[in-house]
């Protein structure tokens, strides 16, 4: 089911909580473990049943190797021989699933094929990117610490929690494992219940009035099968579109997560910080879908070599981290193309840092930035990386006849015209001038998330002390019944799909 269903909002959600904090007096933390569990497992296997196998055995096989990875008392050699096996079966389970259909097609047709047209994709089972990444991270630092987690029921409770299940947050065995344990050291409180319930419903406001409303004019320019005719201004539109749609999609489903976390008690790390007010590329991936960054800097940069070996091999391992997070998000040349643009574009990034003296003025550097980063998004969208260039040559490369007109050629686009444009100035005005949740709730932070998220987030982000007041309660109540009738043409959103 879908956080933007009347499903879940009005069934599913209130029977979990109610449940929960009614056993909460009289059940020991193993059973409220227990309890989420149970619920995430039914609110998983509302998908499908064959997921529901693949996540258990998932889970039943990783922390089995785990408590082998971590155990004091085998030799290293043996210690590390399991933690291989154990991260190469994860990657094998996700590469089958993610690339099995991809590599059928290079190898029946050719890679050039596969340029000019969309990969033929296998059933993608619910959010196997994001608990095989988490287990890996499990097992890497079971083996780092040689600390072993003793209860299966804490470690399925903190893979399978389902506010975080389907799309991340990614949560570290740091981050999760030890507050499933202390469970009973948390308790109702009325606060947490509004703060829960606010930051639940701007994620909703996001998706539902904004990605949702983004969504059409974004799949109107992209789907388009005669891209060669796009124009200057129809093309502009359709990426600055899906550059809006994919971010209120995303760092809404991260709001959603982390308002339900905390409505058990539970915290979850910030995943985005106004990521398209970022000057430099290096801070947009500070910013943006932050907990996929650190688990690559930490699983992958840091396990390539880092920095430690020099200039040169430092940038190579930039590009291999991003070319691998690209491949993350899905098997086909155009997620490659937009890994390897981004490791590029972090290459570019610290060389200038590191050999120019002077600095860019910051309207220049975020105008570049924001520039690259859409270039990015229109591979990341389109099916193939022809549509992606053809787009692009659009944007770009128009003839200065054409861009003076700035008119829409697509008759969808012509029609709504004004439409399109409010859309854009608000998302613009939205993700630029004003402040983000975790800025609007920073006096809540130690109840939001994570100790050592918060040490990552930027000084001099806080707005404010929140308050639950009676004008909160009147936005919060008007934002409900709007997101209530919106949510008659649910959709499911982007990061559902890796």
């Amino acid at each position: 089911m879908l956080f933007n269903s009347y499903l879940f909002i009005f069934l599913f959600l209130p029977i979990s909580l109610v449940s929960y904090w009614s056993i909460y007096r009289v059940a020991s933390g193993r059973t409220l473990s227990l309890w989420l569990i149970s619920l995430s497992l039914f609110f998983y296997g509302w998908w499908s049943l064959r997921d529901l196998a693949l996540i258990l055995v998932s889970i039943a096989f990783n922390f089995s190797l785990c408590r082998f990875v971590g155990h004091p008392t085998h030799r290293s050699k043996i210690r590390f021989t399991a933690l291989i096996i154990g991260v190469c079966a994860n990657l094998g389970a996700l590469g089958y699933f993610k690339y099995a259909g991809f590599l059928r097609d290079i190898a029946e047709s050719g890679w050039q094929s596969v340029l000019h047209r969309p990969v033929s994709a296998m059933a993608l089972p619910l959010a196997i990117s994001f608990f095989t990444f988490q287990q890996i991270g499990y097992l890497v630092d079971t083996y780092r610490s040689r600390k072993v987690g003793r209860s299966l029921v804490h470690y399925a409770a903190s893979v399978s929690f389902f506010p975080h299940l389907i799309a991340g947050p990614l949560v570290s065995y740091r981050d999760l494992y030890g507050q499933f344990e202390s469970l009973k050291d948390r308790s109702f409180q009325l606060e947490n219940l509004t703060l829960g319930i606010s930051i639940f419903l701007i994620g909703l406001s996001k998706k539902v009035m904004l990605a949702d409303s983004f969504a059409p004019i974004a799949d109107f320019v992209f789907n388009n099968p005669r891209a060669e005719v796009i124009g200057f201004s129809d093309a502009w539109c359709g990426a600055l579109a899906y550059t809006f749609q994919l971010y209120f999609d995303f760092s809404g489903y991260s709001d959603m997560a982390i308002g339900l976390a905390v409505l058990f008690g539970i915290r979850l790390p910030a995943n985005f910080l106004s990521p398209y007010k970022s000057t430099s590329i290096v801070e947009f991936w500070r910013r943006w879908h932050i907990t996929l960054s650190e688990f690559l800097r930490q699983y992958v940069y840091i396990a390539l070599g880092g920095n430690r070996r020099g200039p040169a091999r430092r940038y190579i391992n930039l590009f291999i981290t991003m070319l691998l997070g690209g491949l993350w998000h899905g098997a086909g040349f155009t997620f490659i193309v937009w890994g390897g643009l981004h490791g590029l574009y972090l290459t570019i990034n610290h060389i200038f840092r590191n050999k120019v003296s002077w600095r860019l003025p910051k309207p220049v550097a975020w105008a570049l930035t924001t520039t690259a980063v859409i270039v990015g998004w229109v591979f990341f969208r389109a099916d193939t990386v022809n549509t992606a260039i053809k787009l692009l040559l659009s944007m770009f490369f128009t003839s200065i006849s054409q861009i003076a007109k700035m008119s829409f050629q697509m008759s969808y686009l012509r029609e709504n015209s004004i439409l399109v444009a409010a859309l854009i100035f608000v998302g613009s005005f939205i993700s630029i001038a004003l402040p983000n949740t975790t800025q609007l709730f920073a006096s809540k932070r130690p109840v939001l998330h994570t100790e050592e998220s918060i040490s990552n987030i930027p000084q001099g982000s806080h707005v404010g002390e929140w308050q639950w007041t009676r004008t909160h309660a009147i936005l919060a109540a008007i934002l409900f019944v709007a997101c209530c009738v919106l949510l008659a043409r649910p959709s499911t959103f982007i990061y559902y799909q890796f």
